[in-house]
């Protein structure tokens, strides 16, 4: 054999075997030893685990935005809690008109009298409108006072000094006025829950409301319920702890929670 030979190996039966067989077997020896040592360190074969959740990414400019506006609102807290409401609120009713469209040519547009405030009105509905993003402390303990701990939660509150000033110190985070009594028994019979020995369970009969409610306060029905909570009287308090706050469906879109800000499109504070 001359020098410029390739070097093929010799098997066991006197065979040559070629040199691209060779690199072939090497190449497979290499790439069987990457995954034995891969399959040690991750005994799911080198499988990659994805988590459930998908991994979210805030930007710099959010975090500085939702920084400015919990400094803003701290700020208002303070301001509030020390002179009190200065522009939205006032201490008398106030009255608005608003004209609604006829249906038809047949009929007139007419003008509506309705009450922009809640001011002496003896029950309130507040809607906590607002998550936890950029919310101050000092605000977030006031909504837990309220029993508004999440977003789109509803609750019944009697019209107190007490009462309407924090609602006045949380006004930017939620939305309040008087329901009419067609609005509570709506209420009461879709999304109406009680707390019995800890669980909460939902107001399915007037078996569920006698067993709570019956014994101590006398009411045994959905109707006296009502008729309790839109007449306020001493045993308001402890008929609205009882109830479980009102876990309502948002009135925003994904598409503008995503895009739009907070207050976008969005009424708050009281609406009488």
């Amino acid at each position: 054999m001359s020098g410029n030979a390739e070097p093929n190996k010799v098997t066991n039966t006197g065979q040559l075997v070629p040199e691209t067989i060779l690199k072939r077997r090497h190449d497979l020896d290499e790439l069987n030893a990457k995954h034995a040592a891969n399959a040690i360190k991750n005994p799911r074969r080198s499988r990659k685990i994805f988590s459930k959740k998908p991994i979210k990414v805030t930007r710099p400019d959010k975090i500085i935005i939702r920084a400015r506006s919990q400094k803003n609102h701290t700020k208002r807290f303070n301001r509030v809690l020390k002179k009190g409401m200065q522009k939205r609120a006032s201490e008398k009713l106030l009255k608005k008109t608003k004209v609604i469209q006829a249906m038809s040519k047949d009929e007139k547009d007419r003008e509506v009298t309705y009450s922009s405030n809640s001011v002496g009105a003896p029950l309130l509905f507040a809607i906590r409108v607002r998550g936890k993003n950029g919310t101050p402390r000092q605000v977030n303990r006031t909504l837990v006072h309220l029993h508004l701990k999440e977003p789109n939660m509803g609750i019944f509150l009697k019209n107190t000094k007490s009462t309407f000033t924090m609602l006045q110190l949380v006004d930017p985070y939620v939305i309040y006025g008087v329901p009419s009594k067609q609005t509570v028994m709506d209420l009461m019979k879709r999304r109406g829950h009680v707390v019995v020995e800890g669980e909460r369970v939902p107001l399915s009969d007037n078996t569920v409301i006698e067993k709570a409610l019956g014994e101590e306060f006398g009411i045994i029905c959905v109707e006296d319920l009502v008729e309790e909570i839109t007449s306020p009287s001493s045993t308001f308090n402890k008929v609205a702890k009882i109830l479980s706050p009102f876990n309502l469906a948002s009135i925003r879109t994904k598409f503008q929670k995503n895009t739009l800000d907070d207050q976008d499109g969005k009424e708050y504070g009281d609406i009488g």
